[in-house]
């Protein structure tokens, strides 16, 4: 049995979480019984992580960015709200690098994706991971974007697409907030604004003033990727 060019070199990966309910020997029996099949090396994410808007088929999600990994990674649950369901070329078993686990997982035919204002087709590796996709060498080297972490964005013919970044040593993600009129608030009286980020956020969020205007702004908790509305007290 051949086979294809794909699936005869072991690509690493990295991984921000596993679902890991199934040991190393139990996945790789349900796997080559299921047909042909290829062992993955992962490695573990430990840092922080770089997030990039991208649109898979007809799904809006957060892609990781990660240049380390060689491959690219949907999550199967966002495979599962696909549309269209796309032909599975090929199995694959995924061992993390670092513990004696491993998940099964599959390579799709080519999908649509639409990065800023680019479009085209690759296939992916598809596993139970927890970040909606993760962004690999694979793509990122092939369209020769480029991640330019000073301004935040991530360069692709010429185009910079907003970047969100998030790290693990304590330091928050930081996102401007900006309203776009002059607004006054009365005396003893507060006013609800709507506002927007110049950057997504993927996880849940905490908006708070940094204490150098004379308007209270009152620490508030949002869920991730919605709109914040900001509340302005004039005590005074």
């Amino acid at each position: 049995m051949q086979k294809d060019q794909l699936s005869q070199h072991k690509p690493q990966s990295s991984l921000s979480q596993i679902d890991d309910g199934k040991d190393k020997q139990s996945t790789e029996q349900e796997t080559s019984s299921g047909g042909p099949s290829d062992s993955i090396k992962i490695c573990r994410v430990q840092a922080g992580s770089s997030v990039v808007q991208i649109k898979v088929s007809d799904l809006e999600l957060n892609a990781t960015l990660d240049s380390g990994a060689e491959i690219t990674i949907l999550s199967s649950r966002m495979y599962e709200k696909l549309k269209k369901a796309l032909q599975k070329v090929q199995d694959v078993v995924m061992q993390m690098a670092d513990a004696e686990t491993a998940l099964r997982g599959f390579i799709t035919a080519p999908l649509k994706m639409k990065l800023g204002s680019c479009c085209f087709k690759e296939r992916v590796y598809v596993a139970p991971i927890v970040d909606d996709m993760l962004l690999g060498h694979d793509i990122l080297h092939h369209h020769g974007e480029l991640l330019d972490m000073q301004s935040y964005t991530l360069i692709l013919d010429g185009e910079r697409i907003p970047v969100s970044s998030s790290f693990k040593d304590g330091k928050p993600t930081v996102a401007r907030v900006m309203l776009k009129k002059r607004v006054v608030v009365p005396p003893h009286s507060v006013v609800r604004l709507p506002c927007k980020f110049d950057s997504p956020m993927s996880s849940d969020y905490v908006v708070e003033s940094l204490g150098t205007r004379k308007l209270m702004i009152p620490m508030k908790v949002n869920a991730a990727n919605r709109d914040h509305m900001v509340c302005l007290i004039n005590v005074k």
